[in-house]
């Protein structure tokens, strides 16, 4: 449904045009909207260093007491070949936050195109733990499809609940749990719990200019969804987003405050 909502909001925005500087750093690094890689590349020796944070409460599954968390992520992009676009996001949390700290690597290979413009993107986590993203993205600018993959990392069993680090995560797609039988040699009659992020997930995004300095920002990523403005002070550009819960808030027990802020510089 909320796919569906995204692209019926589309067709009621006027097509825009853009320049090479209207390309922005998402969360993870690779330009695009808030959360998901656009079509589009940086030129060679372009790139930015942003900074994006956003608060939580979440709650000790031992003692049921609520507390502060934050999750905060530091990202580096690069046009490094024509057409060739790479990112490194550093992400760490702070307060109550049980989960680890890890390394994102990006990649995009835009396509050439006299019609509509297509590029594949490609996100790996630092650890086997963690899932491995590839998607492709279909579209332009102010508007833009896409699907994508997750695979490898570990998935979670009921046993990982005692250590909700042990198992992997995606940055993309949601996280579906299911019921399965037990090893009945040893708990016959029982089921377990297992649990991994999409296989197969579909995304969408855009950003539509609201004026010289300042722009509309939406996607989808496959379980969040987000919109927000951008304002653009020549080399430095700050960030307000709505950014909703999705299944790893329900996973590991968030209370999300809904709101991403986000800063960056470009050079």
């Amino acid at each position: 449904m909320k796919f569906c909502y995204i692209f019926m909001l589309s067709l009621l925005i006027q097509s825009q045009t853009f320049a090479v500087d209207d390309l922005f750093a998402t969360r993870y690094g690779l330009t695009g909207a808030i959360l998901t890689p656009s079509p589009f590349t940086r030129e060679v020796e372009e790139g930015s260093l942003a900074y994006s944070l956003n608060f939580y409460d979440t709650t000790d599954q031992s003692t049921n007491v609520r507390d502060r968390a934050a999750n905060h992520d530091i990202s580096f992009s690069a046009g490094v070949l024509e057409n060739v676009e790479f990112g490194i996001t550093q992400q760490y949390f702070s307060g109550a936050a049980k989960l680890r700290n890890r390394t994102l690597y990006s990649m995009k290979l835009a396509l050439p195109s006299d019609s509509i413009p297509m590029a594949f993107s490609f996100y790996t986590p630092g650890t086997r733990r963690d899932y491995s993203s590839a998607l492709a993205t279909f579209g332009w600018k102010s508007f833009y499809i896409g699907g994508g993959t997750n695979f490898g990392g570990r998935k979670l069993e009921q046993i990982s609940f005692i250590d909700m680090d042990s198992f992997g995560t995606s940055i993309f797609g949601g996280y579906r749990l299911r019921r399965v039988k037990a090893n009945r040699n040893l708990q016959p009659n029982l089921t377990d719990v297992e649990g991994r992020p999409d296989e197969i997930f579909g995304f969408a995004g855009g950003q539509v200019s609201l004026g010289k300095n300042v722009q509309f920002l939406f996607d989808y990523n496959g379980d969040i969804f987000s919109s927000g403005i951008r304002l653009s002070l020549d080399t430095s550009t700050l960030q307000l987003s709505y950014v909703s819960s999705g299944d790893y808030d329900d996973l590991f027990g968030r209370k999300q405050d809904n709101v991403l802020a986000s800063a960056q510089y470009r050079f």
